[in-house]
């Protein structure tokens, strides 16, 4: 991602959400498919490789040291969870969205 402090814009702007705003994406993160993604931390982690590296499936498979069709599994498991298509720039927005939201709700929620 192309941010000079860690954060994107994306990532800043939802994490201006107030908690009770929060609280309202919750129906969002109890779908099942959507659950399964969100409490799984080696697709949820190769979501995240994948969009540092621009969703480009050969330079994401190079810097994770990780077999091209692994990563292909992986992505396709997502979208057979979520419905979401990590490959597809849309799709990959929707759920970078939903994980930024859920990683804020979940922090709010610890407090």
């Amino acid at each position: 991602m192309n941010q000079s402090n860690g954060k994107t814009l994306v990532d800043e702007a939802l994490s201006k959400i107030s908690e009770a705003k929060l609280s309202e994406f919750r129906y969002l993160f109890e779908k099942e498919g959507i659950k399964k993604f969100l409490n799984n931390q080696e697709l949820v982690k190769t979501f995240e490789f994948l969009l540092d590296n621009n969703l480009n499936i050969c330079k994401t498979s190079e810097k994770t040291f990780m077999h091209r069709n692994t990563l292909l599994y992986r992505i396709n498991k997502i979208k057979k969870l979520t419905n979401y298509d990590a490959k597809v720039f849309a799709d990959a927005i929707s759920l970078h969205t939903l994980l930024i939201l859920y990683k804020n709700y979940t922090k709010n929620e610890k407090l």
